[in-house]
């Protein structure tokens, strides 16, 4: 279609009603506009919807950028690989696209990995062959030289130094090249020079610098099935000759929800790691720079999961084991410091809008951390085991060197920065409620009674209702554990989208030796084959799993009921604890508690 005369637009940012009227203008008679979102480049999405058909209308400053790239690259792309420009005004800073739907590659997961009734593992690898498929397709596009230029190493070396130069230097006020910091500063140009020898051996392709999940759309996400197609790839402003890792890692090394090993294993990792170190070092970079710059914060909350990527694609050996060790301890932290006081000062700031159906706000993993306020400490067991000790006494107030185990567990929820407790209680129910009323005062701590006793899950879903967070931080009370509860729920920053539960685990005990779970080295999933691991009886469970009509009515075991079925979709995450734990069962068991707290003191 052929443009109107040039012009300018008076105003920045657009209506509805405005979005209307250009729409016609430019051929297309809009009945209905509905406001999308806004992208990290200011572009301004709405979908218009005629009498026949919807498009996508998509405005950006001229004075701010330009559409030019993206209209010529598109022209070049065979059906099936990205959206048709219909129309465009280069001068007012508008196209007009083919609607390719609201699913990107997180709804489309959503919508079908509950639903797919073979083992999951098929349904991963068929879902990233779909979008290698496109990615091959559009890396085999023969673009004019004008159009795509090839990237200089030069270019990804200084790319990757804005990671120490904006993003350490200038955003958390960690300056490398003071005194301190020489070996930390030796390391990281260690790195990236390896990274850029690396990159330059591979093989250099078509290449889209910012290939992201929300980039990758799939308009038939409802009755999608594995190895049948139906990616589309959007924006190609960033099209480059570049490494092929680069566009792997924004595939496989995600933003928004962590990293997912390739269906071909270590082969294609090997790509996918250099590839991601030079990609999160920039973004990082960039994040920063547009908050310092720009003040445009609103993708600072993507950058505790990126950081998370960066170390875990950092190869585990010897030699960054000390760069390693800062990047999880000195940076995350400053990390975390730097976002509160963001949000301190600019309330909502972090919230990214998503481009799922619904329009939802999207919550990452830094507002789930944030708002994992609740727990619940399970005590309403009878403690038969522990006869005759709890002929009196119920199980969770006998102590250990002389402090309950019931208190060494709150204590160690209200150091996670938990505000509302929950504690369910059945046998001796009074003693408990007496002991947290008179030491807990100034604490949000509420006693819920069972007349029957529900057992963990029932008790569980007998809480749920009073639950107001997503994440519920759940602990036995009749367990003793060294564990830094704190750095447990951090772990919300990194777990893939799809996980509802983290367990913490631990090498099998005497006990139980046969053990629940395994634990692959490097693998964020856990699995029920040879197990090596049991469960420690602490645990983030996402609320939306409690939410269900299938659970028995009485008293039933959450393990059984809530967890093993998560274990099979392949919803669960572990993090091994190397300290000290007791499932605190029997009476030789509190004694070797006492032992334990004794030498340690």
């Amino acid at each position: 279609m052929t443009p109107p005369c040039h012009r300018k637009l008076k105003k920045a940012n657009l209506n509805l009603k405005d979005v209307k009227k250009l729409s016609k203008e430019l051929g297309i008679y809009a009945l209905e506009v509905e406001r999308l979102t806004q992208d990290a480049s200011n572009r301004e999405y709405f979908r218009v919807d005629t009498d026949s058909e919807s498009y996508i209308f998509c405005y950006l400053d001229p004075k701010i950028g330009s559409h030019d790239r993206f209209i010529k690259i598109s022209k070049y792309l065979e059906y099936g690989v990205g959206p048709k420009v219909v129309a465009f005004d280069l001068d007012l800073g508008i196209t007009i696209q083919e609607d390719l739907g609201d699913h990107n590659l997180y709804s489309t997961w959503v919508w079908n990995v509950d639903a797919w009734p073979y083992p999951l593992s098929d349904f991963v690898e068929g879902f990233y062959n779909d979008v290698e498929d496109v990615l091959d397709c559009f890396k085999e596009t023969k673009f004019p030289k004008s159009l795509v230029k090839r990237v200089s190493l030069r270019k990804l070396q200084s790319q990757m130094e804005t990671f120490q130069d904006i993003f350490l230097k200038k955003f958390l006020n960690i300056d490398l090249d003071s005194i301190e910091m020489k070996d930390e500063k030796k390391l990281l140009e260690a790195l990236q020079k390896e990274t850029i020898e690396k990159l330059s051996a591979q093989k250099w392709v078509n290449c889209h610098t910012d290939f992201e999940g929300r980039n990758i759309l799939n308009p038939i996400a409802e009755d999608y099935k594995p190895w049948n197609g139906g990616m589309y790839l959007i924006d190609f402003q960033d099209t480059c000759i570049g490494p092929e890792g680069i566009d792997l890692a924004g595939i496989y090394v995600d933003h928004y929800h962590g990293i997912t090993l390739p269906p071909d294993g270590k082969k294609r990792f090997s790509l996918i790691r250099w590839g991601g170190i030079q990609r999160n070092m920039r973004i990082l970079g960039t994040l920063s720079n547009l908050y310092l710059e720009n003040n445009r914060s609103f993708r600072l909350m993507d950058l505790p999961l990126i950081h998370e990527n960066l170390v875990m694609l950092v190869p585990d050996s010897n030699k960054y084991k000390k760069l390693k060790n800062f990047f999880t301890t000195t940076i995350t932290d400053k990390i975390l410091m730097a976002l509160q006081a963001v949000e301190r000062n600019k309330p909502g700031s972090l919230v990214v809008p998503s481009l799922a159906a619904d329009h939802k706000i999207y919550n990452s993993g830094l507002l789930e951390f944030f708002r994992a306020n609740t727990a619940m400490i399970l005590a309403a067991g009878y403690g038969k085991r522990m006869l005759p000790l709890t002929k009196d006494t119920p199980k969770p107030l006998l102590e250990v060197n002389g402090v309950s185990l019931l208190d060494r567990n709150i204590q160690k929820v209200l150091d996670a920065d938990i505000e509302n407790i929950f504690i369910n209680t059945s046998y001796q129910s009074k003693k408990i409620e007496d002991h947290v009323r008179k030491k807990y005062k100034s604490k949000n701590i509420s006693i819920l009674h069972e007349e029957e006793i529900l057992g963990t899950g029932g008790g569980l879903i007998n809480a749920n209702s009073y639950f107001t967070d997503d994440w519920i931080l759940v602990i036995n009370a009749d367990i003793y554990i060294d564990i830094d509860m704190y750095k447990f729920k951090k772990e919300l920053l990194s777990v893939p989208w799809y996980v509802k539960a983290i367990l913490v685990g631990c090498r099998n005990p005497d006990h139980n030796k046969s053990g629940d779970f395994s634990m692959p080295r490097g693998v964020p999933k856990v699995n029920l084959k040879k197990n090596t691991h049991t469960w420690t009886g602490v645990s983030l469970i996402h609320s939306s799993v409690l939410n269900s009509d299938s659970y028995p009515e009485k008293c039933f075991d959450s393990w059984e009921h809530i967890i093993l079925p998560l274990f099979k979709k392949g919803q669960v995450a572990a993090i091994e604890h190397q300290g000290t734990w007791l499932d605190v069962g029997t009476p030789e068991r509190l004694e070797l508690a006492n032992q334990i707290v004794k030498a340690e003191n």
